[in-house]
């Protein structure tokens, strides 16, 4: 993976805007910077995942995804899961109650669903978002990789669509999750396709 000098100056934007939003009350109460660091994060992981899913290689669709989603699981699962091990063993209360959203990587839909409080283990559910991304993304970036112009159009369609459903809040039923579901919050993740960063 070619390594980009670069993102490493947008991740202290990212990290300095979460920062801000958790420990900078004064400021946090005027902007929503954890928001805005997020999304950045999810941009910069778009802009990444897809930066390797497009690299040319002679593999099939099949072997392409299983290798893919290899890499992500080595590098996410044994920590996220030794992480989940610990807290459970130390008690605490919601990685006791809510066990399952975890470790299926779907706590992002949980805390909205229950309308759980902020705790130490809130912030899993940008990680459920990206998890749920590297199983869905690839499907379609690789499954057009060979017809990039449709690809381009369709992430398109999918940022387009995102950003209205967060904005106008289109689909009502699904409003609740608009800050923490993967529909669109893939807009985010969407927009760091290197197509439009290169554009």
């Amino acid at each position: 993976m070619k390594y980009y000098e670069k993102i490493d100056g947008l991740r202290f934007v990212a990290i300095f805007f979460v920062l801000v939003e958790h420990f900078a009350f004064f400021l946090g109460r005027y902007i929503s910077a954890g928001y805005y660091g997020v999304d950045l994060f999810f941009v910069i992981s778009g802009f990444l995942i897809t930066s390797i899913l497009l690299k040319p290689n002679e593999k099939t669709f099949k072997t392409n995804y299983k290798n893919f989603l290899g890499r992500r699981t080595l590098r996410i699962f044994p920590i996220y899961y030794l992480t989940i091990l610990i807290l459970w063993v130390l008690n605490l209360h919601m990685i006791r109650d809510k066990l399952a959203w975890f470790v299926t990587y779907s706590f992002n839909y949980a805390w909205v669903l229950y309308n759980l409080p902020l705790s130490p283990v809130t912030h899993f559910w940008s990680l459920c978002v990206e998890e749920q991304f590297y199983l869905f993304w690839p499907l379609i970036v690789l499954s057009l990789k060979s017809r990039q112009q449709k690809l381009m159009i369709l992430i398109i369609g999918i940022v387009v669509l995102g950003y209205v459903q967060l904005i106008f809040n289109i689909f009502p039923s699904i409003g609740a999750y608009n800050m923490t579901g993967l529909f669109t919050r893939m807009s985010s993740l969407g927009l760091g396709e290197p197509g439009f960063i290169a554009g």
